[in-house]
């Protein structure tokens, strides 16, 4: 427990190591993730002349460490690094890039994650923080890849932003059940570095919960964002739920700017849980170019035969930790919580003479959460491709092994 000093600290954990004074002015956790990941893929051989890698593999998709923290009850902060393999600039989330930046990124060194720091209640109750992170757009996106009901984010996640570099205002208690923060970005690499003109955006996103009881075991989510975004080319493109896959649809214009529009929908109910988006991306053309709306969406579904409630985090509309009612344990004979769960998720960035292709997935999921820090995911995507006469289909089976903490 704390020490009894104001400014000594003492150490406790909860879901991970942190350090805490006696009135909480001062506050640091410690933590990070393993995300350990198994594939294999199976293809018809029209596929495989295509072009399209349809090899087996494993990687680590994620081996982060991170320190954040509270200092006098007014600022904020939180440091991460991502030591896993998957180094590969602004075009990591599922493939959206502007204004063709490309930074020459070194597969074997750390990239940075979510790097910032804030002040508290600068405008009313509202916080400012500036630095590297995720702009305001997709529950998808911004629930944490250690609490997503899938090993991958869907196909839609071609649209959404990803890091930035940027400033934004947080209102969250301003209007009860209600989150909404707003900022102005510009689009950098993994390091948070980025040169050059143009490339800025501004992005918001307002959420609620018009239905919330029990404690979040009855609740429903409504949300919407919005990016206006200065771009002079755009492009977008997608694995099929499977990050060692290749790209299997991909799209690319010149443009003056690019808006974004997504709308969520979620809901929990006891031990089921329910989630939808629909992201659309309008491509406003340079003279004479084309001007394409591209859209996806997903819808999925997820159930614990144990008994468990999904977690969901008011303060930011998004998902979070899920607890077992029992930790798997020989000792104490408890079972973990077991999660199963279904989606379908679709994209299309054909339109206007830009063929980028269409793409649907089924995604059938089995979650087994050891305790709060551990759980071991399995997920078996059929994917669809089409793009003119090429109509191909292919298999995947996923297995993740993984810790946080």
């Amino acid at each position: 427990a704390p020490a009894a000093a104001d400014n000594d600290l003492g150490w406790y954990w909860k879901d991970g190591l942190r350090l805490k004074n006696a009135d909480g002015s001062l506050e640091f956790k410690f933590g990070g993730r393993v995300l350990f990941d198994l594939s294999w893929i199976s293809a018809d051989d029209d596929f495989k002349a295509s072009g399209l890698s349809t090899e087996d593999g494993s990687e680590f998709r994620a081996a982060r460490l991170f320190v954040e923290g509270e200092l006098y009850d007014e600022y904020f902060f939180k440091a991460e690094m991502d030591f896993g393999g998957s180094a590969t600039g602004v075009e990591d989330v599922q493939g959206t890039a502007f204004n063709d930046l490309t930074v020459e990124v070194d597969d074997n060194r750390p990239v940075i994650k979510d790097t910032f720091i804030g002040k508290r209640d600068v405008i009313g109750s509202a916080d400012v923080k500036v630095g590297h992170y995720k702009e305001p757009f997709s529950l998808d996106q911004l629930t944490s890849s250690r609490f997503t009901t899938f090993m991958e984010r869907s196909v839609a996640d071609a649209f959404v932003p990803g890091r930035s570099d940027g400033i934004s205002i947080y209102f969250a208690a301003m209007v009860e059940h209600m989150t909404w923060p707003v900022g102005v970005f510009r689009a950098a690499d993994d390091a948070g570095f980025s040169v050059g003109d143009g490339g800025y955006s501004a992005t918001g996103r307002v959420t609620g919960t018009p239905l919330y009881e029990d404690d979040g075991d009855r609740l429903v989510h409504l949300g919407a964002a919005y990016s206006i975004r200065d771009a002079e080319s755009a492009r977008f493109r997608a694995r099929p739920e499977a990050h060692l896959s290749d790209r299997f649809v991909d799209a690319r214009t010149s443009s003056d700017d690019v808006d974004l529009i997504g709308i969520e929908l979620a809901g929990v109910f006891g031990p089921f849980h329910a989630e939808a988006e629909y992201v659309q991306a309008m491509v406003d053309g340079v003279s004479g170019a084309a001007s394409p709306d591209f859209d996806g969406y997903y819808v999925q579904a997820g159930y614990f035969i144990t008994g468990e409630t999904r977690n969901y985090k008011r303060s930011s509309g998004t998902f979070d930790r899920t607890v077992p009612a029992k930790a798997w344990s020989k000792k104490d004979g408890g079972m973990g919580a077991l999660e199963a769960a279904l989606r379908y998720s679709s994209l299309d960035l054909t339109d206007d003479g830009i063929s980028g292709g269409e793409i649907g997935n089924v995604t059938v999921g089995l979650n087994w959460y050891l305790n709060s820090n551990m759980r071991l995911m399995a997920n078996y995507v059929m994917s669809n491709v089409e793009n003119g006469s090429f109509d191909e289909s292919a298999d995947i089976f996923l297995v993740r092994f993984q810790v946080d903490w």
